[in-house]
């Protein structure tokens, strides 16, 4: 249980939300980054609509690769639970 570190990123900030392709790109590799984080979590405050900011709504090819981190994330979590218990 203490291997496995208990922190995670807010992805795609907290505030403002991925509108151009730098700002998705850069999310899109935090989502790559935050598949091997305990708690990762997509969420704004309450002047965002928080929904800009789902890996959804990413340009073409970030929302596909943060489609794929997120099934390797799925493919992991196994993993993480196996060692936790």
């Amino acid at each position: 249980m203490f291997g496995i570190p208990l922190v995670g990123p807010n992805i795609c900030g907290f505030i403002s939300y991925a509108s151009s392709d730098e700002e998705s790109e850069l999310c899109g590799r935090w989502i790559q980054l935050s598949t091997f984080y305990p708690f990762a979590r997509i969420n704004g405050d309450n002047f965002t609509d928080g929904n800009l900011s789902e890996p959804y709504n990413l340009n073409g090819t970030y929302m596909t690769m943060a489609k794929s981190s997120i099934i390797e994330r799925f493919k992991y979590m196994a993993f993480m639970y196996t060692c936790l218990f």
